[in-house]
């Protein structure tokens, strides 16, 4: 990697963790969740140069900001989900650079096709734009499309050259009767439910066709225009946007604004753009070339100067030469999603490039074919592997093939060579029974449950971040606390219940913040981020709750102070509730002590949020009568190696989870 000069900036932001862990210190000052701090950013190789506009962008993998190469504090601060956002990328520039976002969570929910995230959609665009043929859907022949009226008069006169012939003109519009009466032409007839006038007749030659041209200037955009030229040996019919020369199928106007739909967004469900799909693109359709796999053999010539060999051959070492050009984001599995945001972010002609890489979401051929492709991109421009650890990206369950089943079978799932049993405890789902899923959904809709089994997907990219509620809500104690205070002498003396102190009052009963709905800060959803920005709440400082509930009070602390402490301060509070011995046995396990309870699940980080996820999907199997089917793809990705075992002990360990299958599919 070059030697590049590092440009220092102060980072400001709001950290709500630090705003909690002030507040239950007793501490409120204005200052309190600010952290300035001085990060060191790599200055791009273009800022060297005497050309502003050719700055690079930071760019953003898996919704995690990373912005320092050397600030190893700062790193470890973002992996932990401490420092939020900058308000400055909203207007794309950090630190005087400008930003571009590539996150794999928003292409999960905002889709966009292969083509496009491999910023060669405007290739393909300029190309069906300046198509000159057009593929008839009906019966397959193929007609000529004319951007000109001296186009068509060009052809008309290539083909009839020096013959005798009548012209004429017609329009489904009445329109074509306006323009008669103006411009001196007999008044149409109408026929076949269109109107028809002649034009001229004669030789077909220079002169015919200098005569022809002003007249189809002024009637080019009449709808369902087409002129006919009719000889002794044969009728011509020529039309704008093409006529079928084998069933005169008339086509209709292409809409330039689709293509930015077809090729950036994929092809809408309704088929309204079918005029568009069906330009000739050198003997492809614009559909045929959609549907094209990027590693189709032989490629197709039409599409070599659309997406390159070089790139191609990179797709390919990636293991993605499966996907089509027109694929939606939406429709690939995780690892693909990873590995192709990880492509979008390599081909980025930014002068640098910033790349987490999640652990476990990679096959290990995978991960060395990035590694490559950074160095060889390196050569040219600094790019930044943060956390990267060879050894935590390798680690797999599929590696050591070692299942623990435990009980009896909850459920049957669809194989290649017949049902595979489910059965409680862990289970690793070969490859070759779910070869026809890409997608999780799609597994989870051909299990087959028996009795009162219930089935969750635990996919790594959802809407898990985007949830309005805290972490001790997603574990199911709060409630309980909520009771244990409404019990209190306090409590009973101001006639509060347990609805009154919850975080989700109904009507006018609750002493929750209206403002932050009891989060204690006010998150803002930015455009380009899943994760929101956090900022503190003016009307409630963090307290949660105005009013008569902040008078309660449990072993000397408030409701307040209890939900802006970490698990690891309040061990003898929460082992007075009921049922609370499993979930913090897994909480200590998976390393999330040092979470506030009242943390807003919106504002975990990347790894936090995976094993928050766990953690509740082990909860909600703990019903003998009521079993449940886990399946976990990828269980390990954005994981450290030490987090990384701890889940496996989750997923082994049969007193964790009894009465839970862990079904965990193959890599594709």
């Amino acid at each position: 990697m070059k030697t590049t000069c590092i440009r220092e900036v102060l980072a400001e932001p709001f950290s709500a963790r630090e705003f909690f862990r002030a507040f239950s210190q007793g501490a409120t000052a204005a200052s309190a969740g600010v952290i300035g701090t001085h990060a060191q950013i790599p200055a791009p190789l273009a800022t060297q140069s005497s050309e502003p506009s050719s700055l690079g962008s930071l760019i953003w993998v898996d919704g995690i900001v990373q912005q320092t190469l050397a600030a190893t504090a700062i790193v470890e601060a973002l992996r932990r989900g401490d420092v939020p956002p900058p308000a400055s990328t909203c207007s794309g520039s950090l630190g005087g650079l400008p930003v571009r976002f590539v996150d794999a969570e928003k292409l999960r929910q905002s889709p966009r096709t292969v083509l496009s995230l491999l910023n060669c959609g405007e290739r393909l665009k300029a190309a069906a734009t300046s198509a000159q043929r057009i593929h008839c859907k009906d019966c397959g022949g193929v007609a000529q499309r004319f951007r000109r009226p001296h186009e068509l008069c060009a052809t008309l006169l290539a083909s009839l050259r020096g013959e005798s012939a009548t012209v004429s003109i017609s329009s489904s519009s009445e329109s074509l009767k306006t323009w008669c009466e103006q411009s001196g032409f007999p008044e149409p007839e109408p026929a076949d439910g269109r109107w028809h006038v002649p034009i001229d007749s004669g030789v077909v030659n220079d002169t015919l066709i200098v005569a022809l041209t002003p007249v189809l200037q002024s009637t080019w955009r009449l709808p369902g225009l087409c002129l006919s030229a009719k000889s002794s040996s044969t009728t011509i019919r020529l039309a704008p946007h093409g006529v079928c020369p084998s069933c005169a199928r008339l086509f209709s106007p292409l809409v330039h604004s689709r293509f930015d739909l077809i090729i950036h967004r994929g092809i809408p469900a309704d088929g309204s753009c079918s005029a568009e799909l069906s330009l000739d693109l050198g003997g492809l359709t614009l559909l045929q070339a959609l549907a094209t796999p990027i590693g189709s053999a032989p490629f197709p010539a039409a599409l070599q100067s659309i997406i390159p060999k070089e790139l191609r051959e990179k797709i390919t070492l990636l293991g993605l030469e499966h996907l089509s050009l027109g694929e939606r984001t939406n429709s690939l599995s995780t690892g693909e999603l990873t590995l192709l945001t990880i492509a979008a972010t390599l081909q980025e002609r930014a002068a640098l490039a910033v790349i987490d890489l999640p652990h476990g979401a990679l096959p290990r051929s995978a991960t060395t074919a990035v590694e490559d492709w950074v160095h060889a991109r390196a050569g040219g421009a600094p790019c930044v592997l943060v956390g990267h650890r060879p050894t935590a990206a390798g680690y797999s369950l599929m590696d050591q093939g070692v299942e623990s089943t435990s009980g009896a079978p909850v459920a049957t799932i669809q194989g290649a060579t017949g049902d595979v049993q489910l059965r409680r405890g862990l289970m690793l789902l070969p490859a070759t029974a779910n070869t026809a899923t890409k997608d999780l959904r799609l597994l989870a809709e051909s299990v087959q449950l028996f009795g009162e089994t219930s089935v969750v997907s635990l996919g790594v990219y959802d809407s898990f971040s985007l949830k309005r509620t805290s972490l001790l809500e997603s574990l199911g104690l709060f409630d309980s606390l909520c009771k244990l205070f409404a019990s209190s002498i306090d409590a009973r003396a101001f006639g509060l219940s347990a609805k009154d102190i919850s975080l989700r009052p109904r009507g006018s009963r609750g002493f929750a913040c209206r403002d932050c709905g009891g989060l204690g800060v006010l998150l803002e959803h930015l455009e380009h981020i899943n994760r929101p920005r956090a900022s503190r709440c003016y009307a409630c400082d963090g307290a949660r709750f105005m009013g008569g509930a902040e008078k309660l009070l449990f072993r000397g602390l408030s409701l307040s102070q209890i939900l802006n402490s970490t698990f690891s301060e309040l061990i003898s509070v929460l082992s007075a509730l009921p049922k609370s011995s499993l979930p913090l046995k897994l909480i200590k396990l998976l390393g999330l002590e040092v979470l506030p309870l009242g943390m807003p699940l919106a504002l975990l980080s990347f790894s936090e949020r995976r094993r928050v996820q766990l953690v509740t999907a082990a909860l909600a199997g703990q019903s003998a009568t009521r079993p449940q089917v886990a399946i976990v793809e990828l269980p390990f990705a954005g994981l450290s190696e030490k987090h990384a075992h701890a889940v496996e002990a989750l997923l082994r360990d049969s007193d964790l989870s009894p009465n839970t299958c862990w079904l965990v599919p193959a890599q594709q």
